[in-house]
Order: C-alpha cells, then structure tokens, then sequence
C-alpha cells in the first residue's frame, strides 16, 4: 500500500481549476518495514530532554555552537572538542572576555588542531574562524548571553521552525542541518526535524528512499521532506523524526550494510 498525501491548494482567482501537488517523496510499505527492522536490531539514541538547556553552562553552548561549524563537511571534530586539551582554549570565560584579533587566533588554532575540513591554512582567509567571532560576539551580546539565547529559543512562541529561523538568522554557518542539529541532539528543543547530512542520507538511500538534490539547502523543499518523512515513514512506527535522525546517523555503517530481502535482511 502507498502511503499517499495530497495537498490541494485553491487558485483563488479560479476556483473551478484546483491545484494539486502531490507529495515530494515516494515512501510505501516496504520502505517502513526496512526502517522497522533497523529499528529492532539498534535501540535508538536517547535525546536530550527538553530542559537539558537549563543545567547546561555558557560554556557548554559555545562549545556546541563551535562544534557546529567545525565539522561541516566532517563530523570527526566534534569528539575532539570534547577533550580538554582543545576545548580549554576557547573556553567561553577566555573567549568572551578578549578582542576579536585575540578570540580569532585562539579559535583558529583550535580548528585546525581537530581538523575542521574548512579551517584555513591561513587565520586572516579562514572563513569558520570568522564566522565563529561574529557567533561569539551575537551571544556575548545577547541578553544573558549564550544560556539567555537558548531561554529564549525554548520558550518561544510558535511552531518549531520558527525556533530554527532564529538560529540561522543569528549564527553564521549555523543554517539549515546545523540549526537542526543544534536544537535536536544539543539541546533536545525541538523532535519534529531532521538534520540531513552526509550519513542520514546515504541511509535514507540504502532504505530505498530518494531525496531531492536540493532537500539540505532549500529550505521549502527541506521542510517538504520533513513533513513526508515525518508522516509517511516515522508516524507508522511512532517515532520522531529527531529519533530517526539519531538513529541513521548513529548506526549509520551497519545500516548501509544491510541486505534487503522482502521484510528480512542480512548484513555483508
């Protein structure tokens, strides 16, 4: 059976001609059973609870808006910056309380210390230590600073991606996958989003589902796949789509590993 959704939207000049757009991806029953059996073979990752933000430090949100860019294009650096010896430097205390030439060396050295695909050989071309100043300095400025920013993402009014907008309108680098990541897995602010990188796709593929070209950089046709993956292939079997985020992205080798045969599988 075809999980089918159809959005009909009126052309209010002529209303005897409807228009209808049908649904952006193909999902059946078949891509639900692959997804159900995965799910009973790894435990989905638990995620941070909604008022996870409220025990976390200035520190622990810069550093997770510093993981963030470091590892576009790589996510390996993000598990450097959890030791000390590269997180220290940048610490938040440091940072915030010194000169944009003084916060920018720091940054820089720490980037290409973990290997941030994209961090310059030289610090004055290095676009991630840029952008990583003007976020240091838009939450050293916010009222409350970094844990004020995320008091108000948590207690906004409105629906969910109006919390994403406000990431990406105010942090550089941060757009439509990382602001994702950032509410999701960071800090648990929103469960309805996915962040579609390099390994939740090539999952998602595995599974049989093709995404448009321009799903992770179009923000219409990225919100389109949320709302297809979220009812077709999640609802059935009563997960979010911040579980299934966790899901691909955690278990992402053996996933892509798995053979498909009817309900069943084995894994090369």
């Amino acid at each position: 059976m075809q999980h089918e959704r159809v959005t009909i939207r009126i052309d209010c000049t002529s209303a005897s001609s409807p228009t209808v757009v049908f649904k952006m991806l193909s999902i059946d029953d078949k891509h639900v059973a692959r997804l159900k059996l995965v799910l009973t073979r790894y435990k989905t990752p638990e995620l941070p609870r909604p008022n996870t933000w409220k025990s976390r430090s200035d520190d622990d949100i810069w550093i997770r808006v510093v993981s963030q860019v470091a590892v576009i294009g790589n996510a390996k650096p993000a598990e450097k910056l959890k030791q000390h010896q590269y997180r220290d430097p940048i610490q938040w205390d440091l940072v915030a309380a010194v000169s944009d030439e003084d916060a920018a060396a720091a940054i820089w050295t720490v980037l290409r210390e973990i290997g941030s695909r994209y961090a310059g050989k030289s610090l004055n071309k290095c676009g991630p230590t840029k952008s990583l100043v003007f976020n240091r300095n838009a939450l050293r400025d916010f009222p409350g600073g970094p844990k004020g920013f995320l008091k108000s993402i948590a207690t906004m009014k409105g629906d969910s991606i109006e919390k994403i907008n406000f990431v990406t309108n105010r942090l550089q680098r941060i757009k439509n996958k990382g602001a994702r990541d950032f509410l999701t897995s960071g800090f648990g602010l929103v469960r309805d989003h996915i962040a579609l990188d390099t390994r939740v796709k090539k999952c998602l593929q595995h599974i049989g589902i093709q995404l448009p070209a321009d799903a992770a950089t179009n923000p219409s046709t990225y919100q389109q796949v949320e709302a297809d993956l979220g009812s077709m292939l999640c609802e059935p079997l009563g997960i979010s789509l911040a579980e299934l985020d966790q899901l691909l992205f955690t278990f992402a080798s053996r996933i892509t590993a798995m053979k498909w045969n009817g309900a069943a599988s084995r894994e090369t």
